[in-house]
């Protein structure tokens, strides 16, 4: 079994970031080489790290400078991993931790040559499974251009919870059953898996945007591919929270509202690249 790369992007919280990496440490049956990327913290995140992984090989430490954002972040562990020569690599969140040690077994035992990105089952922390993006494949640019019109329009007198109806995120899933995905494209941003197949068209993750619409992007770059998502059978992750942003921005504040416009413009050019500029403007 080839090696697994994981990236975990740290902003601040750096508490929640070391009982993520335990749960990644404690995955059986794989070799994990785990790449934390503090985004530009200025706390004390890097000397805790320091001192609790020093001494273990299968961890490398990264600290930006400044805060790249979400993509441009933890595109600098997906960087590092590569020049590794490791293809097959998992994006976390710092809030989300393993319950089993052979999740990420299973993950990688389940890649075939169609998929592109691939999830495990994640619950929130009572229980529920964790609310996925999800768009039928029929028509997928149409519903990807509605709903980021949908986002690039936010009115400033809408509360948070009128933005998030308005969000594609909010509405109430469809159950999809595990394996690969025929009739959806599907993604979390709190865990997934970039797998070889994305890797030979993309050098990583859509870097245009700061934060939010990641998920959207990453489906639009799967679709240009010519790829599938995966929903893998698996033993619960836990997803705690938005603890990973909740130190730089609070939900339903006007800053928030520029961003998720600002992103959606991004990823809105995105939509109208043709399929051959995109994978050589991403691939390097």
């Amino acid at each position: 079994m080839g090696d697994i790369g994981i990236v975990v992007l740290n902003y601040k919280n750096y508490t929640e970031t070391i009982k993520c990496v335990d749960s990644i440490l404690e995955q059986k049956e794989v070799k994990v080489n785990v790449v934390i990327v503090d985004n530009g913290s200025e706390n004390e995140s890097m000397d805790a790290f320091k001192e609790r992984y020093n001494d273990n090989e299968g961890i490398h430490l990264i600290e930006n400078s400044k805060n790249l954002g979400y993509a441009k972040g933890n595109n600098v562990g997906i960087d590092w991993l590569r020049h590794q020569g490791i293809d097959f690599i998992i994006v976390c969140n710092s809030d989300v931790v393993f319950s089993s040690p052979y999740i990420m077994k299973d993950m990688y035992e389940a890649l075939t040559k169609e998929i592109g990105v691939m999830i495990p089952i994640i619950r929130n922390l009572d229980g529920t499974i964790e609310m996925r993006a999800q768009y039928r494949r029929k028509l997928f640019s149409m519903r990807i251009i509605k709903e980021l019109l949908k986002m690039r329009n936010l009115k400033k007198n809408k509360n948070p919870k009128e933005e998030d109806k308005s969000s594609n995120a909010a509405q109430i899933m469809e159950f999809l059953k595990p394996g690969i995905q025929t009739d959806y494209y599907v993604i979390t941003g709190s865990v997934f898996a970039l797998t070889p197949n994305f890797f030979k068209y993309y050098s990583g993750l859509y870097p245009e945007t700061f934060l939010y619409v990641e998920e959207l992007a990453t489906m639009l770059l799967v679709h240009k591919a010519r790829l599938k998502c995966a929903i893998i059978e698996t033993k619960d992750v836990i997803h705690k929270g938005a603890a990973s942003t909740g130190n730089s921005l609070k939900a339903g504040t006007e800053r928030k509202r520029k961003m998720i416009a600002a992103s959606a413009k991004k990823v809105f050019k995105l939509v109208f690249m043709p399929r051959f500029y995109v994978g050589w403007k991403y691939r390097r």
